[in-house]
């Protein structure tokens, strides 16, 4: 039995009673402000409701129905739209309508499985999976990306992502950050770009053509004479959190960023503990007595960090303390040589320092990598995975020595 209902909703639809017969159904047409002529509910006995459409294939043949779908998975606004869609096609000659909007259907669910695929950060985290996780400085590599890249445009589509965009993004490390950073990030950008042409995501690379924004970049070899480790430490005697952040530094051949966000808490008697070094690998050092005593004087402030300027954050923003202490170096380098002048050097020269010293008083190469937590050499590769000693004793002993050399070098 057919019915039209009028003024009929969702929330009517589902109130419907079906057919107290099995086997039975009733057929309800739409009807009401927006109707569709050809658009039904069909109610079974067991209470299923299928969206029909009630047509004629060519002008004389016999009467016959098609579902469109199931209520509620389909609402009454989305039927009418199904079935103004099919009667459409219907017009413009199609013999089997149906067939042409699953077509459709399958190709808008194709393309959003692509798109989920297709962005940028997807793409981005697969390729960390299969390729970053793979080499040693794999993760140095994706913290550049995700922080850099991925942050600012990790929710797009990667096929949008331009050429200008990248060099932009570029330009503005290089400013920020500074020119070896940018550098950096220039490489990372490149492979990870070729990387997805040659899966087949992209089919060209917006990183092909950039150029490294430093192009006359060399491997730094940059370490301290002897007289420049004692000039360093007269220019940072005065009491700051730089100052003693920077001679913890050397002492430990940390790096910057480790020694700048130091919290108190990872210090345990004569041992630190480094919980999110660079290559992702927790690593505790062993404490000298003059590194202690470094610890001793720096500045308290906050309950968190061991050098804070605020007491809420480590340390940021280090040009310049950096320059006053190359300030510094160069007046005490004038004292004994009034002509003297400071070769150019970076915070990060400290390390290299540090571990050509502890090399030159006869700390093996393995351990001098231990105490630098270096993933290279020895510690790389089959070697690595089985020798999973900790070292602690020879690494206390080269640091030591490291420590000796200071002392007897600011006498």
């Amino acid at each position: 039995m057919a019915r039209a209902i009028k003024g009929w909703d969702d929330s009517a639809i589902a109130k419907l009673p079906a057919p107290p017969k099995k086997g039975k159904q009733e057929d309800h047409w739409d009807w009401g402000p927006g109707y569709v002529q050809g658009l039904g509910l069909r109610i079974a006995h067991g209470g299923t409701r299928a969206w029909v459409v009630a047509y004629r294939p060519k002008p004389d043949a016999n009467r016959t129905r098609r579902t469109l779908g199931y209520f509620p998975v389909m609402r009454l606004e989305e039927a009418r739209d199904d079935a103004k869609r099919w009667f459409k096609l219907l017009q413009d000659g199609h013999e089997d309508p149906g067939l042409v909007i699953e077509q459709e259907r399958a190709a808008v669910r194709q393309a959003a499985e692509r798109a989920k695929l297709d962005n940028l950060r997807a793409v981005a985290e697969d390729y960390h999976k299969r390729r970053l996780s793979q080499i040693t400085t794999g993760e140095d590599v994706w913290r550049q990306i995700d922080r850099f890249l991925l942050e600012r445009h990790g929710a797009r589509q990667i096929a949008t992502i331009t050429r200008r965009e990248l060099a932009t993004l570029i330009n503005e490390v290089k400013d920020r950050s500074g020119p070896y950073m940018a550098n950096r990030l220039t490489s990372y950008l490149k492979k990870f770009f070729k990387w997805t042409v040659t899966e087949g995501i992209i089919d060209d690379s917006p990183a092909h053509y950039l150029v490294k924004p430093f192009e006359n970049e060399e491997k730094r070899d940059r370490v301290l004479t002897d007289a420049e480790l004692r000039a360093f430490w007269t220019a940072t005697a005065k009491k700051s959190a730089f100052n003693s952040a920077a001679r913890f530094m050397l002492l430990t051949v940390c790096r910057k960023g480790e020694a700048s966000s130091a919290e108190q808490a990872k210090v345990d008697g004569d041992a630190w503990t480094i919980p999110d070094p660079k290559n992702s690998r927790p690593h505790t050092l062993p404490l000298t007595a003059l590194a202690k005593r470094v610890l001793a004087d720096a500045p308290k402030v906050g309950d968190t960090f061991i050098f804070s300027t605020t007491g809420d954050a480590g340390l940021s923003g280090w040009n310049k303390a950096k320059a006053r202490i190359d300030e510094a170096m160069l007046a005490a380098l004038r004292k004994d040589d009034p002509k003297a002048k400071l070769k150019p050097w970076r915070l990060h020269d400290l390390r290299r320092t540090g571990a050509t010293v502890m090399a030159n008083c006869g700390v093996l190469p393995h351990i001098v990598e231990m105490v630098l937590n270096h993933v290279s050499g020895f510690r790389a590769g089959v070697a690595g995975v089985y020798n999973r000693a900790a070292y602690t004793a020879e690494m206390r002993d080269a640091l030591q020595k490291l420590s000796d050399h200071v002392e007897r070098v600011i006498a």
